[in-house]
Formats: structure tokens, sequence, C-alpha cells
């Protein structure tokens, strides 16, 4: 026993090296293989999404969005200085918002983050919100453009506001849907 407390007083610097050494090598390991099982679950539901071949489906994607951000570019400017509109980008295949103004999101007083997805339902007042969400999927499933006329309340002031939308399809040159593009404003 006096030997084992004599090695590890004398050897004591290498043994802590060696010992912080394996804990940072272990430490190293255990996030290497969480990170690998994320990067796996990742891939995996990114190709459920975009398919195999994913390049061509999102570049796709970035240029029917980018040939409708010229557009959008000066309706935006316009609508934001004048004529009070707000603007929506959403996915094709799901309907999901990925993109709205600053008008839009004063308008349901939230950001812009908290309007991605379905977020931008969670103002829809009351009984509205379930017709409302059905109505938009329904447009989205059959492509269909997109009418509605309902009444938000406002996040932080509560106040109730009647607003009218529309959304079309924009399409590549194959006539393929890569999204929808949308306006909305408040009826007064």
């Amino acid at each position: 026993m006096q030997d084992i407390i004599k090695f590890l007083i004398t050897n004591y610097g290498t043994i802590t090296i060696i010992f912080s050494s394996l804990l940072g090598v272990i430490y190293f390991l255990r996030k290497w293989i969480t990170n690998g099982i994320k990067s796996i679950k990742l891939s995996d539901s990114f190709h459920e999404h975009f398919g195999d071949f994913p390049a061509k489906k999102i570049k796709e994607l970035h240029n029917a969005i980018a040939r409708s951000s010229d557009t959008l570019e000066l309706r935006q400017s316009i609508s934001e200085k004048h004529i009070g509109i707000g603007i929506y980008i959403c996915e094709a295949e799901t309907g999901r918002c990925l993109w709205s103004n600053e008008l839009l999101n004063e308008l349901f007083e939230i950001d812009s983050v908290d309007m991605k997805g379905f977020g931008w339902a969670s103002p829809i007042y009351e009984s509205d919100s379930s017709v409302i969400l059905d109505i938009w999927r329904a447009a989205v499933k059959d492509n269909n453009p997109y009418y509605a006329t309902y009444k938000i309340k406002g996040k932080i002031s509560g106040r109730i506001k009647e607003v009218t939308t529309h959304a079309i399809a924009v399409t590549d040159d194959n006539g393929q849907i890569m999204c929808y593009v949308g306006y909305l404003y408040e009826v007064k």
C-alpha cells in the first residue's frame, strides 16, 4: 500500500496529465458520436424533404424565389411606404411560411421568426383559425389560388383587425410550383 502511495506522489504530474488527457479524449469521443448521430438524423429528414437528388430541387426553389424577389422588392418598397400591404412567401408542398415582410409582422404584432411555419396562424381570431387553416391547406394541396378574409387579434395590443389575403403559386419553366407568394392588407 505504501508503495502505491509513494508511486502516486512521485508521479503525480504524469498521472494528472494522463488522466486529464484521457478525460479530454472521452469527452471528444462522446461529442463526436453525438454529433454523428445528429448528422445522420438530419440527413434522413433532409432526404425525406428534398429527395435523393436535393441539389436540383433546392436550386429550383432558390431560382424561383430569386425570380420573384425582383418583383417583390419593387412591390414591397411601394406597398410598405404607400399602400400598407404585407407580403409573404410560403413553401409549395406544405404551405409553411418561409418569409414575411416587416409590415406583415407589424400587422400581426409578431416577429418574422414567429411568423415562420404556421406561426402566422396563431393571431387568427377565435373560430376563424381552423377554418382559415383548412382553406389555406386545401389551396396548397389542390394548387389553387388562395383568398380569405378573417380577423386577427394583435399579440401585443390585443386589437382585433380584419384582414384580406391573396396568394398565388410561383412556377418554374416546366410549370412545377416552387412556392406561393401572397399579400395581406387590413380592411378598414
